[in-house]
């Protein structure tokens, strides 16, 4: 019996389960994935390091912790149908970017927003993707202002079989993860490790902008720096 309860106890440790902010429901929907990488377009994922800078290239990074922690703005190779749904116009970042955590010189937490209004086809790709979600947040936001509302919350867990390690992918309909206030135009997907610190509060809004614009942004389509001063917030 003690062996028997051993093992049991191992098997629990194996499948983490993500816990939603507060005291929110999570309903289990399936069995975690196996050995599927999850990642945010076709490759960006956790544990990969940071690519070297050229010489010309802006800072894309501000360090924290002694600089033991890096936040970078990297870019998202997301397919031609979702770049619309991605590319965002904020004062975080311009274009199909994310924000990336790095721990021990590799990430371990990635973050990056979306239209909300696109929030179906996101769902639908990556549905298309990586399958069913394995397990649901019931989970709500208080908008300014406004009566609390749902925040649909879907997760995705994959075991990779030979590590014991859990990555999970989280798609929240709408941001609440910033601030106060939810950012209902705006939704977010983040990827990191099971039990990886997050990038938000760590790192704050204020924090990013210090970053050099160019470094935030996609800028192939011949915008200038002036553009910085009138993202919308």
């Amino acid at each position: 019996a003690r062996i028997s309860a051993e093992t049991q106890s191992v098997e629990r440790a194996r499948v983490y389960t993500p816990k939603p902010d507060g005291t929110m429901p999570l309903k289990r929907l399936r069995r975690p994935l196996t050995d599927i990488q999850l990642s945010l377009g076709e490759s960006v994922t956790t544990g990969q390091p940071q690519l070297p800078r050229g010489l010309a290239e802006p800072q894309a990074c501000i360090t924290k912790q002694q600089g033991q922690v890096k936040f970078c703005i990297v870019p998202v190779d997301w397919p031609e149908a979702m770049e619309e749904a991605f590319s965002v116009n904020t004062l975080l970042y311009q274009g199909t970017r994310a924000i990336a955590r790095y721990d021990a010189g590799k990430t371990s937490h990635l973050h990056t927003l979306f239209d909300s209004q696109y929030y179906q086809d996101v769902r639908a790709h990556l549905m298309r993707r990586f399958g069913p979600p394995t397990d649901r947040w019931a989970r709500t936001i208080a908008p300014f202002n406004k009566p609390r509302q749902p925040n649909p919350t879907l997760v995705w867990r994959s075991r990779d079989t030979r590590t014991d390690i859990v990555t999970i992918l989280e798609l929240r309909r709408f941001d609440d993860t910033r601030s106060v206030f939810p950012d209902t135009e705006h939704g977010a997907l983040r990827l990191y490790t099971a039990g990886a610190p997050k990038v938000f509060p760590v790192v704050t809004a204020l924090d990013i902008m210090s970053i050099e614009w160019t470094a935030r942004s996609n800028h192939l389509d011949g915008a200038t720096p002036i553009t910085a001063s009138t993202l919308a917030i």
